[in-house]
């Protein structure tokens, strides 16, 4: 009888501490979507430019895109890193996996795109790698500065030419990079 005590204690220790062991690992949500053609469309843009793309169906029936896992300290560095750099939406954040039901990205029998070698695409492996860099070091092989091509005086002359649908279309892309 000592024995089926001992038995039923563990399996409710081991049943308790379950969810801790699920709570290890987080992902950073970028965006959901309300149905599974948009998720995909825009599961498949942030997997252009990220490595770790992951896709899954929420419980309250939208489609949620996701960075990583990451373990807990990671992912709030990678979230914090690439919301610094403008990489994703202001409003991303942590998100835990028990309100993930069904994969959806990468597709069952798809491989995922490669992974970049862009430090600013590729999340930091811990909070040390994290802090903003004062000034880029200096390399032939550095890209030259971005120049803009427009005064923001000319910026706006061209706006006001494009129709209402191209200006919207606009304002969603500069939404999706960020800029609201």
């Amino acid at each position: 009888m000592t024995f089926l005590r001992f038995c039923v204690l563990l399996l409710g220790l081991l049943g308790s501490l379950a969810p801790a062991f699920a709570q290890d690992r987080v992902w950073v949500q970028v965006e959901a979507q309300p149905t599974l053609p948009e998720a995909e469309t825009r599961a498949r843009a942030f997997a252009a430019a990220f490595p770790n793309v992951t896709g899954y169906r929420l419980r309250s029936g939208w489609y949620a895109i996701l960075l990583g896992p990451y373990g807990v300290e990671e992912g709030a560095a990678a979230l914090a890193a690439l919301r610094r750099e403008n990489l994703i939406p202001r409003d991303a954040f942590l998100a835990y996996g028990s309100d993930f039901r069904d994969q959806f990205w990468p597709a069952a029998g798809s491989t995922p795109p490669a992974a970049t070698d862009d430090p600013l695409l590729t999340p930091p492996a811990t909070t040390a790698d994290v802090t903003p860099q004062t000034t880029p070091a200096a390399t032939p092989e550095a890209a030259p500065p971005v120049l803009l091509d427009e005064t923001p005086e000319q910026a706006r002359a061209s706006e006001a030419e494009l129709s209402r649908p191209d200006r919207e279309e606009l304002q969603t892309a500069l939404k999706w990079f960020g800029f609201y």
